[in-house]
């Protein structure tokens, strides 16, 4: 879209993505397969890969439908008590804590088609990345490495694991201590999880 403005002059109109949600089809099977999974992990994990996809795309705005409650589409809230958070909360939940350190840097997935990321650096630094696939027969687990570069501390950071999937809400699973400025950690994603690797100094 925006290759196609540019080149018709309109380099100051912005792009919108203002309607998106998982949906594998409008009709019969494939709609209720559609509602069903917007509510769930497997659509949480298509809403944290669509952000963490756009934010390095030349994109100025993109609108999940929806929030509203009760509404079909709204995956982030249950439609009869809207205190309820669903699956599709924490990705903006994640997402946010992402946002909140400021200085996107760099982040390569290599070997991986089906794997987004996005990392920040701030106070600390965080790695938001999550395993997205939309063939239900694609394999349950990832193994990934995520190597961290340039990172300083005086006294060595804690890297803490927090995943969301299936069966986790954006839960503290695990914390290791570094001390070097460049190291790796390594995880196996399972499939439709979303994981935030959130660095905090020592």
């Amino acid at each position: 879209v925006r290759e196609i403005l540019d080149k018709n002059g309109l380099t100051e109109c912005e792009s919108h993505l203002n309607e998106w949600n998982y949906v594998r089809g409008w009709e019969g099977d494939d709609w209720i397969y559609s509602l069903h999974q917007m509510k769930n992990h497997k659509g949480a994990a298509f809403i944290a890969a669509t952000m963490l996809m756009s934010q390095s795309e030349p994109l100025d705005m993109l609108m999940y439908y929806d929030a509203r409650s009760p509404g079909g589409m709204n995956g982030m809230f249950d439609s009869d008590i809207v205190t309820v958070i669903l699956k599709g909360y924490y990705p903006f939940y994640m997402f946010n804590k992402l946002y909140a350190e400021k200085n996107q840097v760099e982040a390569t997935v290599s070997d991986a088609d089906d794997v987004w990321a996005c990392a920040a650096s701030g106070d600390g630094g965080a790695v938001m990345m999550t395993y997205y696939n939309d063939d239900d027969g694609a394999p349950a687990k990832k193994d990934v490495k995520v190597t961290f570069k340039n990172v300083k501390s005086e006294h060595g950071v804690r890297l803490e694991y927090y995943i969301h999937g299936k069966d986790n809400d954006c839960e503290l699973i695990r914390e290791e201590i570094f001390t070097a400025e460049e190291f790796s950690a390594y995880i196996t994603m399972p499939l439709h999880s979303t994981y935030l690797l959130k660095i905090v100094k020592i």
